[in-house]
């Protein structure tokens, strides 16, 4: 799953991590407190659903930080 797969990339690097926090807070439109993508849990039976919630929750910063080719996210 490609978003599973972002997560995953957004939370092992450090670089990209920093990028998408730095997203996240200048991002006003945002509800809520939530500041980090969830990851997949392959035990849990509602990890896939989590990750596309909030995958949908971040769209925005999502597409900022997968659009910037110097990331080299475009496959997400």
């Amino acid at each position: 799953m490609k978003v599973a797969g972002l997560a995953r990339r957004v939370h092992d690097a450090s670089a990209l991590k920093e990028k998408f926090d730095t997203l996240v807070t200048n991002d006003k439109d945002l509800p809520g407190d939530k500041t980090m993508l969830d990851r997949r849990v392959p035990t849990r039976w509602n990890s896939d659903l989590a990750c596309l919630d909030a995958h949908l929750y971040f769209r925005s910063p999502i597409e900022q930080l997968t659009g910037a080719a110097v990331n080299k996210l475009q496959a997400y």
